[in-house]
């Protein structure tokens, strides 16, 4: 959104000497807009500065340092252009980032044991009284953005993306906002666990498709870059598979029933979308069982970059 400001306001300068000045009056008219325009780049910059060095100064290792993050952004950035708020939240975004792999590197140092926080009791077994440590921990990371969750037998810090639907939704443009919803959606459901996928192949379909669909209509959305990597590691995923979700079955090497109903389902959904020109041929060669076939086409895809990986 920061380059979409410049272009305009490189073309309010050229529009407003493009013209003949016929008379004085006219001139002034002219040059007005250009001086809007600038004191609007020297806001942005102004307000844009602040908050960069605002978080570069913050210890990401303290997780109450988000909501600290979130309050100083809508005091910079409320009643500012949704184009301006748009460039505010991308750099909040990767104090985000940055704040979840420091506090992930902690946890997973830290040998306290979380797992009473995740792990519910069995069926009729008394509740799990939660000791005040346990129960300071969780809510400082709940009121923060971030939940305890477990994988493989560990546990660890998952972003919990309602902290940005409370803070951010409000400012941010209408398009950045579908991203940060389907980004939340996403996240509430999940996607693997243990090297398995956990969501079923239309679910995988639909989330390609949409992917697809948003960079498609949105060329220009400040978080491209974001939006084609989500599209294409689904994409890697349908063609690729995972570990303890393969291509082909354990049981007989053929392919699996997972993804001959995506490949199915994608065919009917979207059969003229770019996913399924890539998938077809792929697909049919492994239904017919000609590996070698969808082992080139998977070599090619890897080497045109079509999948990230």
């Amino acid at each position: 959104m920061m380059k979409q400001i410049f272009f305009y306001a490189i073309a309010a300068f050229f529009l407003a000497f493009s013209c003949k000045q016929k008379n004085a009056p006219e001139a002034h008219e002219k040059t007005a807009p250009k001086q809007v325009v600038a004191r609007e780049a020297v806001t942005e910059n102004t307000l844009l500065k602040e908050y960069r060095q605002f978080l570069a100064q913050l210890d990401s290792g303290k997780v109450e340092n988000m909501s600290a993050a979130a309050e100083k952004y809508k005091t910079l950035f409320k009643g500012q252009s949704n184009s301006l708020a748009d460039s505010g939240y991308v750099l909040f975004e990767k104090f985000y980032l940055r704040t979840s792999n420091t506090i992930n590197d902690v946890h997973y140092k830290d040998t306290t044991d979380y797992t009473p926080l995740v792990v519910l009791p069995y069926a009729g077994a008394p509740p799990v009284k939660l000791s005040k440590k346990l129960n300071t921990y969780r809510q400082a990371m709940e009121a923060n953005g971030f939940q305890v969750a477990m994988t493989e037998g560990f546990t660890y810090l998952l972003q919990e993306r309602d902290f940005i639907a409370k803070h951010f939704y409000p400012f941010v443009s209408p398009t950045l906002k579908q991203f940060l919803v389907q980004l939340n959606k996403e996240n509430k459901e999940g996607f693997q666990e243990d090297a398995g996928l956990t969501i079923g192949p239309t679910q995988l379909v639909d989330r390609v498709i949409w992917w697809e669909n948003f960079v498609q209509k949105h060329p220009d959305f400040i978080l491209l870059k974001h939006a084609e990597a989500e599209r294409k590691a689904y994409l890697s995923t349908l063609l690729t598979g995972m570990d303890n979700s393969p291509i082909l079955s354990f049981d007989d090497n053929k392919l699996d029933p997972y993804y001959a109903e995506a490949y199915q389902y994608l065919n009917k959904k979207a059969p003229t979308s770019k996913t399924n020109e890539v998938l077809k041929p792929y697909y049919e060669a492994l239904q017919k069982g000609d590996t070698a076939k969808a082992y080139t086409l998977l070599t090619r895809y890897k080497l045109d970059k079509v999948i990230g990986y």
